[in-house]
């Protein structure tokens, strides 16, 4: 097996980019802020380089369907102007195409293929993917989320049911640190005991993003794949360095080492880091060294990592930095934050998680848990609240970027779907009308995302859709009255009241009022009215001293 570490990096993936809100969060920057700092580090003339190449239809169809694959193909072709592009988008969750997005996302899938293919077949020992868009919410039959294609897992089901000549791949570990579930991943794998899948995530009661019970801990597979789906979710935001390593100790690492993978995909997305603007967790580069450092303990070492989200260029640039120098032995000169200390849900929560997964593997036994009985001496134990608090202090690019002030102040919002007509009051209706982009994109994608159990698609009516099915489909109401409730979790709570009952304040917005394309960048207005519902909500939780919903 040869040494190198493999590289995978086309600047070609840039021309994917939204020319309708260029402040959108998965940006072209993101893959090249990566490049450059790996370049100034000195890592990529270290590194073998890979090419890119766009995926087949064969490797796509493992996992996604002929009708998504048309679709995807069929975004960049002339047939579709610029306006159908923007109505094709809106019939995904948060989505958007321009005339590159076929070729930028048929580039990330196949390099992902091409690199994972080539560490298989001992030409590289492990590999690294700067990629985008990026793959995991990606379903098989749907776009979402950012991701057009499941990059990840088109590599792992070709390389886990491929041919002999790939390597002889049977066995597939995929691990998704992701701040977001991997919904796509979780259900293509569903019911497959080749491939386990292991996603620690934000969950917050399903309320986060992608905002389903699909990432809770009692989902575990089905079928002859029962077992083979893990879920760690966390309650909320503030997690880091130990609450992670705590999980690979006590769950993965375990399981892992029972499966003993003969590779190891990582879906790589770092939004998890501390500062970005979506995720509200704590994870330092250290952390991701130390935790690319035991995945690098499986499978021979044959580890592949793939860029999924992570939106703050700093943290990402730095964190995949810190992810290769663990693919090529180099130690990591900081430390992991908060040495030696985690939060007290995540004890209890890692007990839970082996609780539901005792009945398929035996190092999830009750006798191999008596340890776990009390937290290891070699832990410090904080309080929940201490952490939560501090990780509201994000490390922002820009005291003048808008999206990530935003992010920060709307990271601990959740939300669900009632049912019931409301209004904004007259005064406000303006505002709610010139809602931008990027305020469209980052409600969407901060839990205030129509709440469909599953994305419904009907591509718009263009000459290369008759030529892909034969007919077309009109367009049904594209607007829709959306109640939104807001659900505010307060930190520090009276004594008296119930932590446990959350207040809810119902904000009601009416779609039809809503047209986006009217301003293109976020006005000042526009920012102090969803500030102010903000400070409403707060207000009606002090005067709800019971902790009752409103």
């Amino acid at each position: 097996m040869g040494p190198e570490v493999g590289l995978v990096y086309d600047e070609r993936m840039c021309e994917h980019a939204n020319q309708e809100d260029p402040h959108h969060p998965e940006k072209p920057q993101r893959i090249t802020a990566i490049f450059e700092r790996l370049l100034s580090a000195g890592i990529v003339d270290r590194c073998k380089r890979v090419p890119a190449r766009e995926a087949t239809d064969a490797e796509l169809a493992s996992v996604h369907t002929s009708k998504h694959i048309a679709a995807m193909r069929a975004v960049s072709k002339q047939a579709y102007d610029r306006e159908e592009r923007i109505n094709l988008a809106r019939r995904y969750n948060s989505i958007y195409f321009n005339k590159g997005s076929t070729l930028s996302s048929l580039l990330a899938a196949g390099s992902v293929v091409e690199l994972a293919s080539r560490v298989a077949q001992g030409e590289i020992r492990s590999g690294a993917a700067v990629v985008r868009p990026p793959g995991h919410h990606a379903e098989s039959d749907a776009a979402m989320g950012f991701c057009l294609f499941n990059n990840v897992a088109v590599a792992a089901h070709v390389l886990a049911h491929g041919q002999p000549s790939l390597g002889g791949v049977k066995k597939v570990l995929i691990v998704d640190w992701d701040v977001h579930h991997g919904n796509g991943t979780q259900h293509m794998f569903w019911q497959d005991p080749q491939v386990l899948y292991l996603s620690v995530h934000r969950y917050d009661d399903g309320f986060f993003y992608p905002g389903s019970e699909d990432g809770d801990l009692d989902k575990v597979g089905e079928g002859a794949g029962l077992g083979f789906n893990v879920n760690v979710p966390w309650p909320r935001r503030g997690y880091g360095d130990q609450d992670y390593l705590a999980v690979f100790d006590y769950v993965l690492m375990p399981i892992a080492h029972e499966f003993q993978p003969d590779l190891v995909l990582v879906s790589g997305g770092f939004d998890s880091a501390r500062g970005d603007p979506l995720g509200g967790c704590q994870l330092t580069p250290a952390g991701y060294h130390r935790m690319t450092q035991r995945l690098m303990e499986l499978a021979g070492g044959r580890v592949i990592l793939a860029l999924e989200g992570g939106y703050n260029l700093s943290s990402i640039s730095e964190s995949y930095l810190a992810c290769m120098k663990a693919l090529l032995g180099e130690s990591y000169e900081e430390k992991v934050s908060a040495e030696n200390s985690l939060l007290a849900s995540t004890w209890s929560l890692i007990k839970e998680v082996r609780k539901h997964l005792r009945p398929f593997w035996p190092s999830m036994s009750k006798e191999e848990e008596e340890d776990l009985d009390r937290v290891p001496e070699y832990f410090v134990v904080h309080d929940d609240t201490a952490r939560i608090s501090s990780s509201s202090e994000s490390e922002h690019e820009s005291e003048g970027d808008v999206f990530e002030d935003l992010g920060a102040f709307f990271s601990d919002l959740q939300v669900e779907e009632i049912s019931g007509d409301g209004y904004f009051e007259d005064e406000m209706s303006l505002e709610v009308e010139t809602r931008t982009p990027l305020i469209e994109d980052l409600i969407n994608h901060l839990h205030l995302n129509e709440m469909n159990e599953s994305p419904v698609v009907e591509e718009p009516s263009t000459p290369v859709q008759r030529e892909l099915d034969g007919a077309v489909n009109r367009d049904q109401a594209e607007h829709q009255e959306m109640p939104v409730p807001v659900i505010i979790e307060e930190v520090k709570r009276d004594a008296k009241q119930d932590p446990s009952v959350p207040v809810i304040v119902e904000v009601n917005i009416d779609a039809k009022q809503i047209d986006p394309k009217r301003v293109q960048v976020p006005s000042l207005e526009s920012i102090c009215v969803l500030l102010t519902l903000a400070l409403y909500s707060e207000a009606l939780q002090r005067l709800l001293g019971n902790g009752k919903a409103a």
